[in-house]
């Protein structure tokens, strides 16, 4: 498993994209600490990362994996227009997979403009 951003330093690691190779996929990852829950950190740093791989990286296709009972992060990958794919167990865990490719993610924030951008 390949590291392909820098961690926020907010837990161990933070934010970024990752490449897991035995499921054939780059991962979106987000997690914080709990004082910085529920302060829009996650959906900006969230957006900013799905600009990035798509726009700077040109990736086609981003996954998400997610506990079934972590509704707050559900939410923000169905803001950001990712889609349900399946439920599997994925590294021990059960799982929700979610995906989302470039087509949709410019239909879901237009030109796929910088998060800053888009406020």
């Amino acid at each position: 498993m390949d590291h392909l951003g820098p961690s926020l330093g907010l837990c161990d690691w933070g934010f970024g994209l990752l490449e897991l190779r035995e499921y054939a996929c780059i991962d979106l990852g987000f997690r914080l600490v709990q004082p910085y829950c529920g302060k829009v950190l996650a959906t900006e740093a969230a957006s900013a990362w799905v600009y990035a791989a798509f726009h700077d990286l040109h990736l086609d296709r981003l996954t998400a994996l997610v506990h079934p009972k972590n509704y707050p992060s559900i939410r923000i990958l169905e803001k950001l227009g990712f889609h349900f794919e399946k439920r599997d167990t994925v590294m021990g865990m059960n799982s929700i997979l979610f995906s989302l490719v470039a087509n949709d993610a410019r239909a879901v924030s237009g030109s796929l403009a910088p998060p800053s951008a888009q406020a």
